[in-house]
């Protein structure tokens, strides 16, 4: 038999009750992962911060290792998605760039629990998800290489690496000091120091 009109009404709103409760999950997690550590939240307390039982976040994600490598994903997917865009667009290497960092520090200063948790709480997943999670990162900074020596041609692969390298690290700093600054204001504060940055004139 076909479904009911009423269970086509509600199922819906079932579902979209069902993807907030799993952001809101996300976003609690990474918030007590970062600030806390992995080891020492419980996920009791990820349940009480959404207005659940423990055993409730069991019913969006399989184990506490799981939620933990769903932020990362869906923060390294961020980033990808953003190289993407930028390729999308077509721009002038110069001006690529700069609207690659513009996206990079609008995202991470939006997300500056999940911006951390990479470097913070990665070791604690299992080996394969680690080397995974290794190879996608390193991928991402072989795209922005590529980019700036575009713009500065002659800057060597290995210099070009440590500028963007030390750029990153500029810009994940996000997950690690407090500020009342709001983020749209500290995502242009630090894109403008990260441009400075790898358009240095300077190659030599």
């Amino acid at each position: 038999m076909g479904r009911t009109a009423a269970s086509q009404r509600t199922e819906p709103a079932k579902s979209a009750r069902g993807r907030n409760r799993r952001e809101a999950i996300l976003a609690e997690a990474a918030r007590l992962f970062h600030h806390k550590g992995f080891h020492e939240t419980g996920i009791d307390e990820i349940g009480s911060a959404v207005g659940i039982t423990g055993p409730g976040v069991y019913r969006h994600f399989e184990s506490k290792q799981h939620l933990l490598a769903a932020i990362l994903d869906r923060n390294l997917q961020q980033h990808q998605d953003i190289v993407a865009e930028v390729e999308v667009m077509a721009l002038p290497p110069r001006d690529a760039l700069m609207k690659l960092v513009e996206l990079s520090a609008s995202a991470l200063a939006a997300n500056r629990d999940a911006a951390a948790l990479y470097f913070q709480e990665a070791r604690s997943l299992p080996p394969d998800e680690l080397t995974r999670y290794t190879r996608i990162q390193r991928n991402l900074i072989t795209e922005w290489v590529k980019l700036l020596r575009q713009v500065r041609t002659g800057l060597s692969d290995e210099d070009a690496r440590v500028a963007v390298r030390a750029v990153a690290g500029m810009l994940n700093s996000v997950g690690y000091f407090t500020t009342t600054m709001p983020s749209e204001r500290l995502a242009a504060l630090l894109s403008r120091m990260a441009v400075a940055a790898l358009l240095d004139a300077d190659d030599g």
